[in-house]
Parts: structure tokens; sequence; C-alpha cells
């Protein structure tokens, strides 16, 4: 049985998984961690290192407040990058995340809300 770790750390994300002594899961410019920021122009939203190779420097760290809607938004856009990265490489459903010692249990709640799913078994 494999089991997939996310580390969501204040400035970078690591996603790893237990098969084969711990396989780091690459983004799409195959690197093994990238930044915990959002690229929000339009018209496409870029995540990770997409938004540190892109000459526009808007984006959104992950140290926002929660209770705002559309940094709850941009929230839920980099947790479903998040999925995306791991259904492209496992069909495991069995997630960890680990997030910054900042985040309260505000933050914990609704990033457990927002990554899990039906199929999934979602721990902190």
């Amino acid at each position: 049985m494999e089991n997939i770790g996310i580390d969501i750390g204040t400035f970078k994300t690591v996603i790893s998984s237990s098969h084969e002594k711990g396989r780091i899961i690459y983004d799409e410019l195959s690197k093994r961690s990238f930044p915990t920021a959002i690229q929000l122009t339009s018209p496409k939203r870029r995540f990770g290192n997409l938004v540190i190779q892109s000459r526009i420097k808007i984006n959104k760290l992950f140290t926002t407040d929660l209770t705002d809607q559309h940094n709850l938004t941009h929230t839920n856009m980099f947790l479903q990058y998040c999925r995306r990265l791991i259904a492209h490489t496992t069909p495991t459903t069995n997630i960890t995340l680990s997030i910054p010692y900042t985040f309260t249990d505000i933050h914990k709640r609704t990033i457990l809300s927002l990554f899990s799913h039906p199929t999934s078994t979602v721990t902190l």
C-alpha cells in the first residue's frame, strides 16, 4: 500500500511517496520541490516553479488569512494543483499533509476540508 506525503511549507512544497524508499513526485518542470506560490494573472493561473520563472511577479504565498474568501479560493487552487501532480504519478488515496507551524486550528480545518475527497484518507 502506497502513502503520499505533502509537506506544505511556508516557502516551498514537496510531495513524496512511500514507494521506492521515499520517491519524490516531481512537478511539470521536473523539480523535486516547488514554491508555495500562486500567480494570479489572467487567463492562466500558474503554480510553484512556473511562478518563479515568470517575469510577472504577482504571487500569493500560503501564509495568508484563510478566513478571506479570495485566499480560500487561492488555497483550494494550490491544493488541486498538488492533487493533479499526485494523480499523474499514482492512483493512491492515502495522503498525509504537513503544514507550516504558524497555521492555527482554523487553518488546519480549512486545509483538511479543502483537500478531503470522498475516496481519500487525508491526515494532518
